[in-house]
């Protein structure tokens, strides 16, 4: 739940989505690293965008379901 207060100017929202991420850190979908690359994205989001306001994590978070897969997604979201 989000607190209504006034802003001082806009909100800035960071959206991540489907990342497929996988019980093994170096592990490949479709030809990629998903950890790799979802770490090469939210590097680039940040140096170039700087601290959003509010991120949103959505989609396929993971593509083999696994607790290993999940506990990376917590990894990336703390």
């Amino acid at each position: 739940m989000i607190d209504c207060v006034e802003s001082q100017g806009p909100i800035r929202v960071l959206q991540f989505t489907d990342s497929h991420l996988l019980a093994d850190p170096d592990g490949r979908f479709l030809g990629l690293r998903p950890a790799q690359t979802l770490d090469a994205v939210i590097r680039l989001a940040l140096a170039q965008r700087g601290s959003p306001d509010l991120v949103l994590y959505t989609g396929d978070l993971t593509q083999d379901s696994s607790p290993e897969a999940y506990s990376r997604v917590r990894t990336r979201s703390a």
